[in-house]
């Protein structure tokens, strides 16, 4: 299962000390928690499954089982984007791993037309889980770093000239190095495509 670990533990470290030094152990742990859970993807799943087949099956009550795992204040936010976007909350919620605080993605693979399109749709991703988390559409620099380094979308010389390219559209402002944050056009395609991998997991499942 770890035969590789040397070697991947080798290149997340070299990748969390090309970002900024007050980012690095962040990075590192974003790195490194999407590495191990990528090997073990059923088993996340699977946890989260014991979790909610205790709860009453109909969809009231599987909200309800939201509860025991999900912070009050992010269970709010996170059933109300569920009922703009029509997707079941407990869906909603396996996207991330609430385990962990600040809670993380569970396994997910970000699609799009190229590097730039699929790091800008990271960028709205963790702009989303920001805003689960905290209320506003704002998404840490060296987060989308490094889940696109994850999902490997990072162009290392043009990853700050991508996002800038939609300052205007999508993000309100960019400051690179320290935030991004999205426009209402922004939080709009951020809520569609969480909604997408919603049912993108239901169709496979």
């Amino acid at each position: 299962m770890y035969e590789t670990a040397d070697v991947e533990l080798a290149r997340i470290v070299a990748l969390a000390e090309s970002c900024p030094e007050a980012y690095r152990q962040k990075a590192f742990e974003i790195l490194l928690h999407g590495y191990v859970a990528s090997l073990a993807p059923k088993a996340t799943t699977q946890a989260r499954e014991v979790k909610t087949n205790p709860q009453p099956t109909t969809a009231q009550g599987a909200a309800t089982g939201l509860d025991a795992s999900v912070a009050p204040e992010v269970q709010t936010r996170l059933k109300a984007m569920a009922k703009r976007r029509n997707v079941a909350p407990e869906a909603l919620a396996a996207l991330f791993d609430f385990s962990s605080d600040p809670f993380t993605f569970a396994p997910v693979n970000v699609e799009g037309t190229g590097v730039s399109d699929r790091s800008k749709k990271v960028a709205l991703l963790v702009a989303a889980r920001s805003f689960l988390a905290t209320g506003r559409w704002q998404a840490d620099w060296a987060e989308v770093k490094a889940m696109c380094v994850h999902q490997n979308c990072y162009d290392v010389n043009n990853f700050a000239a991508n996002l800038k390219k939609a300052k205007g559209d999508i993000f309100k402002s960019i400051e690179a190095g320290k935030a991004v944050e999205l426009s209402g056009a922004g939080t709009e395609q951020a809520e569609q495509l969480l909604a997408a991998l919603c049912r993108a997991t239901d169709a496979s499942e």
